[in-house]
């Protein structure tokens, strides 16, 4: 697989043009704080450096150079280790329209990382595993 589409399944996280948050949890207090804590600018770092995306109210937009994809997530806070679905929509020349990554994430602060398989795998269940691809991002200044 291009290293490009493993990367997706990780940025498609955070990792789009359109995202709009579906939950069943939607009206909890948890995913509420969870989806505002993740408004803003990101940036790649490390290995993923060129990836940024953003959160802007239920929106999420991640790019790599002529990269980009967009789609709807669901949070999964109360899951150990926090889970995110990536529902993909939209995206610059990919094969994952209306496919679903099931990806984990960790928000500490002004730190973010986000690992998962490509859509239509199980849900990750640990950060560092060669099946998923991990992205790291720190808030952008």
């Amino acid at each position: 697989m291009p290293r490009h589409e493993r990367s997706f399944t990780l940025v498609a996280l955070l990792v789009l043009g359109a995202i709009s948050v579906v939950s069943a949890e939607q009206g909890s207090p948890q995913v509420a704080q969870v989806t505002k804590a993740l408004q803003g600018k990101w940036e790649g770092v490390g290995a993923e450096a060129g990836w940024s995306m953003s959160f802007e109210g239920e929106t999420w937009y991640a790019a790599s150079g002529k990269q980009w994809y967009s789609g709807d997530f669901v949070l999964h806070p109360d899951q150990k280790p926090a889970g995110i679905d990536l529902i993909i929509r939209d995206c610059a020349g990919c094969n994952f329209l209306d496919r679903k990554s099931l990806a984990i994430f960790e928000l500490d602060g002004d730190s973010l990382k986000v690992a998962g398989p490509e859509p239509g795998k199980p849900r990750a269940k640990r950060f560092e595993d060669d099946s998923n691809q991990l992205l790291r991002m720190t808030r952008a200044q």
